[in-house]
């Protein structure tokens, strides 16, 4: 039994040692990388293409607002358009009297009528400083054969754009009788009677035809005499060729 026993310590002696998990030390887990944040960076604009967008933008503003007033303009301002109404019918009548008082009558029984000059006949003798713009005929009465010129004349490159609209009536034998100054405000009115005294009879209109000191009120005004005799001068051209009947058409 002895025997045994020494075999099963020997063999006890010789048998692994028993591993026990507590005693074993176990790698640490390896601690996980950070995760990287990805950020997505705006685009920068580039300077030129910046300033063009708001270039562009205030263009299109200017433009809005350029259209905005020219509207406002139109309705409160509207433009003038010749036309043969009751008013201007009373005008050309007081240039040259028909005999007839009753402005209706001569209006509905078309006493006057308004013509209208070829496009040739307009480039011929239209500038962009003075220019026709309506022409009229009297066709009944006292003032039959009489042709009326409306005109829109800018004095001199100082007028600064400021027109001075006249109607001028010439004879059938081609001399002034009247003008009328038809725009509105022109302190030049108050001197139409005493244009006309200096004027009547005449065919061919000079600055000098006015006197002295008639409408000299500064470089700047539209009515000057250089003015008038501009306008009165181009009714006569306008006349002459309505009187020969090749200005119309119809």
């Amino acid at each position: 039994m002895a025997k045994n026993n020494k075999k099963v310590a020997a063999k006890a002696e010789n048998a692994e040692p028993e591993i026990k998990a507590e005693n074993v030390l176990m790698p640490e887990p390896s601690a996980a990388a950070p995760e990287t944040a990805v950020t997505l960076k705006k685009p920068k604009m580039k300077p030129i293409v910046k300033n063009t967008l708001v270039s562009t933008g205030v263009l299109i503003l200017i433009a809005v607002v350029a259209v905005l007033l020219l509207s406002l303009a139109n309705a409160f301002f509207p433009k003038y358009v010749p036309k043969l109404d009751w008013d201007t019918v009373k005008i050309l009548n007081d240039l040259a009297p028909t005999g007839e008082t009753d402005i209706q009558k001569m209006l509905d029984e078309e006493y006057f009528k308004m013509a209208t000059p070829n496009e040739e006949t307009l480039s011929k003798f239209n500038k962009a400083d003075n220019e026709v713009i309506a022409v009229y005929k009297g066709l009944k009465g006292d003032s039959a054969g009489t042709v009326f010129v409306e005109t829109s004349t800018i004095a001199s490159s100082y007028s600064k754009g400021l027109r001075t609209v006249l109607i001028t009536a010439v004879s059938p034998e081609q001399t002034f009788i009247k003008l009328y100054i038809r725009t509105e405000g022109d302190q030049a009115r108050a001197d139409a009677a005493q244009i006309n005294e200096e004027l009547k009879g005449k065919t061919v209109v000079s600055a000098g035809d006015f006197g002295d000191g008639i409408l000299y009120n500064g470089s700047s005004a539209s009515y000057t005499p250089v003015g008038f005799a501009k306008a009165i001068n181009l009714a006569f051209d306008m006349a002459r060729e309505i009187m020969a009947g090749e200005a119309v058409n119809g």
